[in-house]
């Protein structure tokens, strides 16, 4: 603060007081209160202009300025001073930070059962089926080099203090002992103590601040470890791949794999089903990462060929403290899970649960843990009956391996008109499943992100979309005249655009009425960019002037984005099985387009792709790479909204616009 913003706080606190006494004074306090507020604005903004061309090849503190400016969810993640933990109030560091790590240690305790006896031990459960053996092989300090500089520069460290940007600087100082240490272990299956330790760091979620249980642990793994694990990732995965092991509805942490495709995958079932009777059951496994029972996951490591020894030297005897400002927790041994907040936990699980759906007589569509079922029958009888005998199927599967359902959260969505199915007729292990739908309590799912409803009709994401773009528009409309343009589209783009098209592949067969509460909404943070005060004002101008695009046009481009990965064979394989090539018999002109047969029915998610990607010109089809294809389809567009302005030269509501060019 300036010594004259100073001085005119004083004025304005002093006149604050006298200001009921006479005009003059109420005057005099308004005037100064006006100027106070005018230069304190122009003060801000020369401070966040500042640090914003510091900062300007740095996007991680861009975004630090970015969200101290505009207040943007700040001190959420801000622990509290004191904890209740047993009826104990824990108020000093080193007591929370003990509390922290004996809770984190013990969340799995009741969950993993001990009691119960299955029909099937997990490795019954394995297919007969030889797997060639895998072996590690020797990295060079090219492999190394690429790898350390493939990761982000963060500050960040764990157990031995060194971030990867630290790292980065010291790399060619220790890069043969280092070169030496990972290929000694990857070839003695050995894997060093101090790599095994992780720091946890509490991270508040939401609810009560003083409750441990409000908290979830993010693990700082040594950065070292993180070096070796991408090696074996990328060893391991080449294994997988070539072998043809991986589930091939598995969409979870996997190339060429993403959450819209779970989505489309299982919208395709329905549609498949759509004149019979069909139904959804989406599993809810309790914490599915930390309770993978190592002895049989070591068993599966060794089926499917990988060299399970040095997995076992990885997963044995690791530790985890917890870090609270400027105190640490003794050690806690880990028996169970994989390791959280590493690079190979994700993979592990993966194979971990690779199995279950080889077993199941229904369609299993997986991302990660999340687990949906797919059943369809001829009557609703025999849907019932089916579901319940594959269900107890899947019962006994989780049993064998260790894993624990939750009944109250593992619930089933029907999408056949007029089945009455009810809440007491689906059942597992003896609990009696919740039905979703729009006559009981629960009207709606979340699968990966996307709110599925029983009529797929998207009422409720778009409700939830449009929820997210107007928290967005506020954020920017409040700041704008403190913002320049570019900063403005920056946060357009990290904070509307987003939420505009994820998974919009999957519920783009939404209504025309939907499409236009949307379009309402993304025009309103549109204008906030430009800084347009009428909102009344043509969009079309503005969209085509800050080179963004409409809603409609962003969800067609997206799926041209998706049918041209098709014509690369680029997508996954259940997916690419809907693309069918159509061949063009009459010799045309555009006989050498690609073009691709359309489904029979309209609400299929390709459905819309496919008859896109028809009309394209042969040019744009033959587009050399998806950046040159996305390039030319936003140059048409582009170009269209030039020609589609009809907004008149005196428009008055569409004047002021020359700020921006």
């Amino acid at each position: 603060m300036t010594d004259q913003l100073r001085n005119l706080r004083q004025d304005k606190l002093r006149l604050l007081a006298k200001r009921h006494k006479s005009r003059e004074a109420d005057l005099r306090y308004r005037e100064i209160k006006t100027t106070y507020n005018k230069l304190t604005r122009k003060a801000k903004f020369e401070h966040l202009k500042a640090n914003l061309i510091k900062s300007k090849h740095d996007s991680r503190r861009l975004w630090q300025h970015l969200k101290e400016f505009t207040n943007y969810k700040q001190n959420q993640s801000s622990l509290a001073n004191s904890f209740n933990h047993n009826n104990i109030k824990l108020t000093s560091n080193q007591d929370i930070a003990q509390g922290f790590n004996n809770f984190f240690s013990t969340i799995t305790d009741g969950l993993i059962p001990t009691n119960n006896q299955p029909s099937k031990q997990a490795i019954n459960y394995l297919n007969g089926t030889t797997y060639p053996k895998m072996t590690f092989t020797p990295v060079n300090s090219i492999n190394l080099r690429d790898i350390v500089e493939s990761m982000q520069s963060k500050t960040s460290s764990g157990f031995d203090l060194c971030s990867n940007k630290i790292l980065k600087v010291i790399l060619p100082a220790i890069e043969a002992p280092l070169l030496h240490l990972i290929n000694k272990s990857l070839t003695d299956s050995t894997f060093p103590a101090q790599w095994k330790l992780a720091k946890i760091v509490p991270i508040f979620k939401s609810g009560d601040k003083s409750l441990f249980t409000n908290h979830r642990p993010i693990s700082l793994l040594p950065t070292i470890s993180k070096i070796i694990e991408k090696i074996v990732q990328k060893q391991v995965e080449k294994h997988l791949l070539d072998n043809d092991i991986i589930y091939h509805k598995q969409f979870g942490f996997r190339p060429k794999h993403e959450t819209t495709q779970a989505v489309i995958t299982l919208l395709d079932n329905i549609s498949q089903s759509a004149n019979n009777p069909n139904l959804a059951v989406f599993m809810d496994i309790r914490k599915a990462f930390d309770v993978v029972n190592h002895p049989i996951l070591i068993e599966k490591l060794k089926h499917y060929g990988l060299p399970y020894e040095w997995f076992q030297a990885y997963l044995n005897n690791r530790q985890h403290y917890t870090s609270i400002r400027d105190a640490e927790s003794t050690f806690a041994t880990i028996n169970t899970g994989v390791p959280q907040g590493s690079v190979l936990g994700p993979l592990l699980f993966k194979i971990y649960i690779n199995d279950m759906p080889r077993h199941l007589d229904l369609n299993t569509i997986l991302f990660a843990d999340d687990t949906t079922y797919h059943i369809s029958a001829n009557t609703t009888d025999e849907l019932i009956k089916k579901t319940n005998y594959e269900l107890n199927k899947a019962h006994q599967w989780f049993q064998a391996n260790k894993l624990t359902l939750h009944p109250g959260k593992t619930m089933f969505m029907v999408f056949s008109k007029n089945q009455q199915i009810y809440n007491n007729q689906i059942i597992i292990d003896s609990h009696k499943i919740m039905r979703i739908g729009e006559e009981e309590d629960i009207k709606t799912t979340k699968f990966v992100g996307i709110r599925l409803d029983e009529n797929l009709k998207w009422n409720h994401h778009i409700e939830h979309v449009n929820s997210k773009v107007a928290s967005g528009a506020y954020l920017i409309n409040k700041n704008k005249n403190f913002l320049p343009l570019n900063i403005r589209k920056l946060l357009y783009n990290a904070l509307v655009r987003p939420h505009l098209e994820y998974g919009i592949c999957a519920w783009a067969t939404l209504s025309l009425k939907l499409e236009k509460k949307i379009n309402i909404m993304q025009n309103r943070a549109i204008r906030a960019v430009a800084k347009v005060k009428n909102h009344r004002s043509h969009t079309t101008p503005l969209y085509q002037t800050l080179k963004l695009l409409k809603f409609t046009d962003l969800k067609n481009l997206n799926l041209l984005k998706m049918v041209f990965k098709a014509t690369q064979n680029q997508l996954p394989g259940s997916l690419q099985e809907m693309f069918i090539s159509k061949v063009n018999a009459i010799d045309t002109r555009s006989s050498n387009k690609i073009l691709f047969k359309l489904p029979l029915s309209h609400k299929h998610p390709t459905h819309r792709a496919i008859q896109l990607w028809n009309d394209l010109d042969n040019q744009t089809q033959m587009s050399v790479s998806i950046k040159s294809f996305i390039y030319k389809i936003q140059t048409k567009i582009l170009i269209y909204y030039i020609e589609d302005n009809n907004c008149p030269d005196e428009c008055r509501a569409c004047k002021g616009l020359s700020h921006l060019l």
